[in-house]
């Protein structure tokens, strides 16, 4: 189970992160302005409004009510050297990006054993 205060502490974490007022959350959500204050003060929220506000908030309702699993469905950040190979692939002029994605698909396809010559000593 969870607790209102969990919840609350979530929900502050998320308008931080979106440098959002509680006002302007519970304005966009379509519930009353003074929702996530009566929340403060203890009431227990509606699931209706957990809801919507996820999705004001751009959360996940499953970490939203229970602080279980990912806070967003953004993908994982870029390591330094896919963001490299991102940049290197998008200066390419597009006939060149297209010869690129061909070496890299080919590049990760299994090798054929009896015609791999890498495999020669």
């Amino acid at each position: 189970m969870y607790s209102d205060a969990e919840i609350l502490e979530r929900i502050v974490r998320r308008l931080t992160a979106l440098g959002m007022s509680e006002r302007k959350a519970c304005q966009e959500a379509g519930i009353g302005v003074d929702a996530i204050r009566d929340i403060r003060r203890g009431r227990t929220p509606r699931v209706e409004v957990i809801v919507k506000l996820s999705k004001v908030l751009e959360c996940r309702l499953e970490w939203l009510l229970t602080g279980e699993g990912p806070e967003t469905d953004e993908a994982p950040a870029m390591t330094p050297r896919q963001r490299a190979l991102l940049d290197l692939f998008s200066a390419l002029p597009p006939e060149d990006q297209d010869r690129a994605l061909r070496l890299a698909r080919a590049l990760a396809e299994p090798a054929d054993p009896a015609i791999d010559d890498r495999k020669c000593g």
